[in-house]
């Protein structure tokens, strides 16, 4: 199943070469051709209905064909699902609030990683458990963002590997505490180990690392 979810994601796109703002090619309510993936792997076509950022990586509204009825999926419901070029991937994204880390299910785009390591971009958004955010912020946050990124930034990125949670990149506790964050996702890779612990890879490094352990792992080096 692993291996799959790989294979498809190799031939997915990287999102930051569209436009600027969210809703520069497409308006909110439109409906825009793409696909789902189940559980169990298939891929279904049809068109999903395009909405703030916060929206789509909470649900999706799809329609499989003309004259059927939109169906709503969660992050626990479906793999993932593509749309307007995006892909976006089912995760447990672990977030800081005043209760402590927190696991929130999410759909994240797809930014970063062909293969068993991934880059999600998942945004900040207004949530029972985080501070509140006025709706004029949150506004200007959900309809402008830029799907151009800063890949020094690595701003409202998670680090993803398998079915772990996805955690932030850019949260004061993973930059603290890079070494050990890191290793647990790519512990099994000696050599790449030993770069990391002589900081001959820094945080600022991240897709270096994404990228040499993913291709290490798409030649069957790991399991």
């Amino acid at each position: 199943m692993k291996n799959l979810v790989i294979i498809l994601l190799i031939l997915v796109a990287d999102p930051a070469v569209h436009a600027q703002d969210w809703f520069s090619q497409h308006s909110q309510g439109e409906p825009v051709n793409g696909y789902i993936i189940t559980i169990a792997g298939d891929t279904l076509a049809g068109s999903i209905k395009y909405d703030y950022p916060v929206i789509m990586q909470k649900r999706v509204s799809f329609v499989p064909g003309q004259g059927q009825n939109a169906v709503v999926y969660q992050p626990k419901d479906i793999r993932g699902y593509s749309c307007g070029g995006t892909f976006w991937e089912s995760a447990n994204a672990v977030f800081d609030t005043y209760r402590g880390p927190v696991n929130f299910p999410r759909f994240g785009i797809l930014y970063h990683g062909k293969g068993p390591i991934h880059l999600l971009r998942i945004f900040p958004e207004k949530d029972k458990y985080k501070k509140n955010m006025s709706s004029t912020k949150a506004e200007a946050i959900y309809k402008n963002i830029s799907l151009n990124q800063d890949p020094g930034s690595f701003r409202d990125l998670y680090l993803k590997k398998f079915e772990d949670p996805a955690e932030s990149v850019n949260a004061a506790s993973y930059k603290k505490d890079f070494i050990n964050t890191i290793s647990r996702k790519v512990s099994d890779d000696k050599e790449l180990m030993n770069k990391i612990t002589a900081k001959t890879y820094k945080p600022s490094d991240l897709l270096k690392i994404v990228d040499e352990y993913n291709d290490q792992a798409m030649k069957g080096r790991y399991k």
